[in-house]
C-alpha cells in the first residue's frame, strides 16, 4: 500500500521554499463570494506580519457562528462575541487585509496558498487587488 502522507512529485513544481507557508484567505459565503456580487470567490493574501490579527477575526468569526447556532447571543443588549468580531474585522481594515465593507460582510477560510492555486478549492476564485 503506498503511503499518502509523504510529499510527491506531483506537488514539487509549484512549491518552493518562497511560496511554502504563504497563506489566503478564501471567500465562501456572503458578498465576495461566487453568486453574491461576483460569479467567483475572492481571495485575499495574507502576509505573515498580519497573521495573528487573520487568526483573531476568524476565531471571533466561528465563535459568534457558534453562539448564534447553540441560540446564545444576546442581540438586543451587550454582546461580547459581536465587539469582538466589529474590533477584530476593524483592524482587518486598518492594516489593509479587507479593503471594503464587503470583505467584512463575507465568511472566509484561511487556505495555503500553494494549495489553493494547485486547484484544491477549485477554480472558481481569483485574487482581489
Amino acid at each position: 500500500m503506498k503511503n499518502t502522507n509523504q510529499i510527491t512529485e506531483i506537488f514539487l513544481p509549484t512549491l518552493t521554499r518562497a511560496n511554502w507557508h504563504e497563506y489566503c484567505l478564501l471567500a465562501v459565503d456572503g458578498d465576495c463570494s461566487a453568486g453574491a456580487m461576483g460569479d467567483k470567490n475572492s481571495a485575499l493574501p495574507v502576509q505573515k506580519r498580519h497573521m495573528q490579527f487573520v487568526a483573531a477575526f476568524l476565531k471571533a468569526s466561528l465563535e459568534w457562528d457558534i453562539g448564534s447556532a447553540l441560540d446564545d447571543i444576546d442581540y438586543f443588549g451587550p454582546n461580547k462575541r459581536w465587539e469582538t468580531l466589529k474590533e477584530t474585522s476593524w483592524q482587518l481594515r486598518k492594516l489593509g487585509v479587507f479593503h471594503h465593507k464587503w470583505h467584512v460582510r463575507t465568511r472566509w477560510i484561511l487556505v495555503e496558498r500553494d494549495c489553493l492555486e494547485g486547484g484544491n478549492y477549485g477554480n472558481n476564485w481569483h485574487y482581489e487587488d
